[in-house]
Formats: C-alpha cells, structure tokens, sequence
C-alpha cells in the first residue's frame, strides 16, 4: 500500500494517529537494552534446543520479530495462517471457504510449506499454525522468536480492499498491543506485499512493539528499505548468516544498524523499480524473464548482517560464480535491463567499507559479479516500507 492511500483506510490511520499523539509511558514489562554481545548471544544460542517451537535467544535490539504481511490494494517461523483448512500443513493449492466457496486460504501465501525442508521435516512442519492456535500460544505464553503472520485473502485485502483489511488489522492487532506479554521486548512489522505494478512499488509499513526505543515513537525512518531488509535485520540482531541472495546487501532496520555500527545505503529511487519476477525458471508472462537455470546465490560475502553467507549455501554454490552482485543494497539485473540506472551512496565510517577513506560518499557499483557487464549506475529505494514509523501504544 502507498502512503497516499492511508488516507482511505481509517482504522490504519487511527493507529497511526494514537501512537502519534499519545505519548505512553514504557510497558512495565518492557525491558531496557541489554546491550549484550554477539558472543554472549551465541552463548544463548548454543544452549537452545535446535527447532524448538520456543526458544529464549536475546538480541542485540529485540528478543522477538513478527512479521504482519498484509495485501496489496489495488484490488505464519512460525508460519501463522488465517482461513487455513483443518490440517495447518496442507499443501494443496488453496482451501476454499467452507460456506461461501471463496478463496480463503492460498498456498501462495504461505512461503513455509513451499520448501521441502519444512514439509519433509515434522518437526518443522508443526510449526506452520493458525490464528487459533496462536491465541493458546500467547495465553500458554509460548510463542516462538520469529514468525510470518499471514490473514486469509478476504482480511488482507487482497480479495476485498484496503477499508475492510485495516479494519480487520485493528481488530486483531489492538489486542496484542494492549498485551504484556507480547509485546515484551518485541519488534512488531505490518507491511504490504506491494503496490500497483506499474510504478515504482512502495508500501506502506510500520515498527511497533516494546522494543522501539523510547527516542524513536512516533518518529519517521525514511531509510531505504527493501522486504529482503527484514532477512538481513534477522540475521543482524542474532548473528546469524546470510543466505546469499539479496538479504546480503540489504540495508538493515535502524533500530539494529545502530547497534551493530553497519552504515545504510542512501538510495536515489528515481529510476527504481521493484515491480518484477527475477528472472529463472518460475519467470513468465509480462512481469518477468524467463530462463532455464536457477540463479547462484554469493558464497564468500561478508554481507551487511557481518556474519558471512550460511555455511550449506557456501558448500552447495562454493565453486559457482554468482549470477548477480548480491551484496547490492536493491535488486537489480544489467542484463535485462532492470534497476539499472540506480545508484547508491552512504558515508562512511571506516568500519562498513574497503573502498575509502572516512567521511567519503561510496557510489555503488554495480559492475562485479552482475549478469551482462556493467551498466551505469543502480539506486535504491524503500520497497518494503514507504513510510516507516516507530511505534509504541
């Protein structure tokens, strides 16, 4: 959704108009910054039961992240899911509403059950869930660190509109701000999958939740940002790896680059446009290129998390020269002509480049590593939140 089209939905607006104006005092429950190490996180971490549906890993700027995908309005790890049929972890291609016959729940919607290294896993497997068992979690205070939250396809707008899906969103979402317990320490993103797709795609996003600094409530991040940034924020706030595809580069959630010293990249969108499928074999019709071979993510990146490439990437592609400058802040292709008049700077401040000295503009290049040569140069622009706001209710 484009910031001009809060306008139209109310509910949206009224939670940004109460964290905005009000100004509440911390949770009780809400703790200050730790300001733990990496090392001291690892330490947590080692001791974590692997795939545990709950965990209590701490991080450098929040314990946990939610991730609220809402619709486009043009027309759950854990994975939570809306509308979804009995069985959390069907597979089927949608699951049709059982009294109207509509459309309810879509696989598509779902990233989890498309990787066979969930489905073929039971363990992983069960933690694919629905809202209802989310309700239990909270009340059993059991909640997993990281999930993708995702409504059915009548209250993400996407078979509705935006009126009806923010009304849907305050609805749920006022509850969860108003509890404790989950928003304890908590970095909480609702955002769009995208716009119209014949501009330059920017939605609409917003931070909520108890880890949001007191300084940056009801404060503005116009900060490029791409959906890959919430990969690399992840992987940033608990030292985790890349995965070697445009998360590399990502520019990171400020409330966590700050912690970490990572400088973002400055992005001049005027040419930018992140409205197609990359090209590969699942790249057809007028929205993509199509080609016969997967694309080879990078392996020996140290990538703007700091924590390298994911050592199954880097023992799978290690001899395999990658398709495109991963370490790129945006996507982009020079062979098919995508994103390729952007470009890119940031200051630096001699911990984030090996290219210049302090207090220099490093200009992007886009030349090594990119399929078809070097074109001119790339920007970027904020995709994943057009507008991002820091708040607290």
């Amino acid at each position: 959704m484009p910031p001009s089209s809060l306008s139209k939905a109310a509910n949206l607006k009224a939670l940004l108009t109460r964290a905005l104006t009000l100004n509440l005092p911390l949770y009780p429950d809400s703790p200050t910054p730790s300001g733990l190490s990496l090392s001291e996180i690892a330490s947590a971490a080692a001791t974590a039961v692997p795939e545990s549906p709950v965990s209590n890993v701490p991080g450098l700027a929040f314990d946990r992240f939610y991730h609220l995908w809402m619709e486009n309005t043009v027309r759950d790890f854990m994975g939570r899911v809306s509308g979804a049929p009995p069985l959390c972890r069907f597979q089927g291609f949608n699951y049709s509403n059982q009294n109207t016959h509509t459309d309810d729940y879509v696989r598509r919607h779902n990233p989890l059950v498309l990787f066979d290294s969930v489905t073929n896993n039971d363990t992983r497997a069960r933690q694919i869930k629905n809202f209802t068992t989310f309700e239990e979690d909270i009340k059993n205070k059991r909640l997993p660190q990281w999930a993708f939250i995702t409504p059915n396809v009548t209250n993400d707008a996407h078979d509705t509109n935006i009126t009806f899906g923010a009304k849907w969103e305050r609805s749920w979402v006022a509850d969860l701000l108003n509890n404790t317990y989950f928003m304890n320490n908590t970095l909480f993103l609702l955002t769009f999958d995208e716009d119209a797709y014949d501009g330059n795609n920017r939605v609409f996003s917003v931070l909520l939740g108890g880890a949001i600094p007191e300084h940056l409530r009801g404060t503005t991040d116009d900060t490029f940002y791409t959906h890959y940034s919430t990969i690399a924020t992840v992987s940033a706030n608990w030292g985790l790896p890349s995965l070697g595809r445009w998360d590399c580069g990502a520019n990171i959630f400020e409330i966590v680059a700050n912690k970490t010293g990572y400088v973002n990249y400055e992005v001049n969108t005027t040419n930018l446009r992140l409205n197609e499928t990359y090209p590969g074999p699942e790249a057809i019709g007028w929205i993509g290129q199509y080609s016969p071979v997967w694309p080879v993510p990078v392996t020996d990146a140290q990538c703007s998390a700091g924590h390298g490439v994911l050592e199954s990437v880097k023992a799978a592609f290690a001899e395999s020269t990658p398709t495109y400058n991963y370490t790129s802040p945006y996507p982009w292709d020079a062979k098919n002509g995508y994103n390729a008049d952007v470009t890119a700077t940031r200051p630096t401040n001699g911990t984030v480049t090996n290219t210049t000295s302090d207090d220099e503009d490093v200009t992007l290049s886009n030349a090594a590593g990119m399929a078809g040569g070097s074109p001119s140069s790339v920007t970027i622009t904020l995709v994943l939140a057009g507008v991002l706001s820091w708040l607290f209710i």
